[in-house]
């Protein structure tokens, strides 16, 4: 316990080891941040500030912020989807695409009902 005398340098000194083991971020000035994306390594260090509770977490979301903007971001592409089984480059050729496959005769009616009304669907 902080505040305890010891008698024994040596349990002094497992004590505080142990301490430091199980509060390592009272005793550094930095925290180390570390990632493998796609096979690269990437990492950051920041500075710690003791006074702000939040401080590792805006440090990580800055961190996680630049491997996105780096590795992602970057790289989206737009595509369009025609509802059934087409991507495009484009929302005209999605929807071309779709009207073509549903005028077509492309579906395999498993199911036909007819209700009270004599109505087929």
């Amino acid at each position: 316990m902080l505040g305890n005398l010891f008698t024994e340098r040596e349990k002094a000194i497992k004590y505080l080891k142990e301490y430091i083991i199980k509060n390592p971020s009272i005793f550094i000035n930095t925290r180390y941040f570390y990632i493998n994306v796609m096979g690269k390594n990437e990492t950051d260090i920041f500075a710690v500030n003791i006074d702000d509770p939040s401080d590792g977490q805006k440090n990580l979301d800055k961190f996680v912020k630049k491997v996105f903007d780096k590795y992602f971001a970057t790289f989206g592409l737009d595509l369009y989807f025609d509802e059934i089984d087409g991507w495009f480059n484009n929302s005209i050729d999605a929807v071309k695409s779709m009207q073509e496959k549903i005028t077509n005769d492309q579906f395999i009616i498993k199911y036909k009902f007819r209700d009270i009304k004599g109505i087929e669907w």
